[in-house]
């Protein structure tokens, strides 16, 4: 009897476990939550709204495909205003709904301001466009998938005098984004002037006049110099660019790569053409990865992708791959995107080093009847 009682306990057991199993396999997989935080509003919020789109498209796709390792992939957006305090509070907010990374911060000031906390939680933050100096070869959770400031500028400097030979030049600098367009400015200003260029004014663009055009614009021409660089957003950039127009001046103009999102082309209108610049982004790139992306970018959002949209895709493709190989292997996923290392880009392979910072080629492009032209 005892022996027939232990029999029915262990087969009850074995039942119960079995039914278990099959309870258990058949619940759906739990999601990998992922944070998307930016600035969706004001002058600045065009990027983050870009960002945003491509990285909401990424998302669907990947999870057509199935998600990551048989889970679905779910994305939190969240809206930030761009001081300090906010960053740092929308911040906790992303962290503390359990993410496993977030993407996002379009602008070099907001991503500096969180950077600090991403380190204390060791959550991974992968910014699409954020490229100050200040956070280049530094050993911490912060990864991006844009080449830093330094070297844009760089390239951008040495252009101006070697090949447009312009000899003194005036600058304004927006102090709104300071992180990125002072960092950006000193690697023009000193690739420009190693190459023998000489900077006549520097204006600095405060934030309480940064709207009083005339004023900086007659700041920038007051040592008459032969072409006038500019550090600063789409929007005042444009409109800087049509007030030195409207004052005769037809030198040329060189702009930071935080300028040059759709807004410029609208709001600058015939007063950018022929204006200069530098980034790892070409709007007339014929590539077959990238050609299908704008496709299927214009149909679900109805309006074309720029540099921020192609940044934020190829970020969210990172994380991907990451997180595939963190599943896979077991190992961190800050360790996970450092040994995946380069990842075939929309328009170009990029390369994370061992610091998260990134690389890959610079093209100089020229404004030619309303659109962003390839010059070398």
């Amino acid at each position: 009897m005892k022996e027939r009682l232990i029999l029915f306990v262990r087969s009850s057991l074995i039942l119960v476990l079995a039914l278990l199993f099959v309870l258990a396999a058949c619940e759906p997989a739990r999601p990998l939550r992922v944070g998307f935080v930016a600035n969706l509003n004001g002058p600045s919020g065009e990027l983050g709204v870009q960002a945003r789109d491509a990285t909401l498209l990424a998302f669907e796709q990947q999870n057509a495909k199935g998600g990551v390792d048989g889970r679905p992939l779910e994305l939190l957006v969240k809206h930030c205003p761009r001081n300090p305090d906010a960053t740092l509070a929308v911040s906790r907010e992303v962290l503390d709904a359990g993410v496993v990374a977030v993407l996002g911060f379009t602008t070099s000031d907001m991503a500096t301001a969180a950077v600090g906390l991403y380190n204390e939680r060791k959550v991974v933050l992968i910014s699409p466009t954020a490229s100050t100096t200040d956070l280049t070869g530094i050993d911490d959770y912060f990864f991006r998938v844009r080449i830093d400031s330094g070297q844009t500028g760089a390239r951008l400097g040495a252009f101006a005098y070697n090949k447009v030979r312009v000899a003194n030049i005036a600058a304004a600098v927006d102090s709104s984004n300071l992180r990125y367009t002072d960092s950006w400015y000193r690697a023009f200003s000193e690739a420009y002037q190693k190459a023998g260029g000489r900077i006549s004014d520097v204006v600095k663009v405060d934030v309480a006049n940064l709207h009083n055009y005339v004023q900086i614009t007659e700041d920038l021409l007051a040592g008459n110099p032969q072409g006038v660089v500019l550090s600063a957003g789409a929007m005042d950039a444009a409109l800087i660019c049509q007030q030195l127009r409207k004052r005769g001046f037809k030198g040329p103009l060189f702009l930071s790569g935080w300028s040059l999102d759709p807004g410029l082309l609208v709001h600058g209108g015939a007063s950018v053409e022929g204006a200069f610049a530098a980034q790892p982004f070409d709007p007339q790139h014929d590539g077959g990865r990238w050609k299908e992306f704008k496709a299927d970018f214009l149909k679900r959002f109805g309006y074309e992708p720029g540099f921020a949209a192609m940044h934020a895709h190829d970020a969210a493709q990172l994380l991907f791959a990451a997180l595939q190989k963190s599943l896979d292997e077991k190992i961190p996923l800050k360790t996970a995107i450092i040994e995946t290392g380069t990842i075939d880009g929309l328009q170009s392979k990029v390369t994370i080093d061992q610091y998260g910072d990134a690389m890959h080629d610079i093209i100089i492009e020229t404004v030619k009847n309303g659109r962003l032209i390839k010059v070398e």
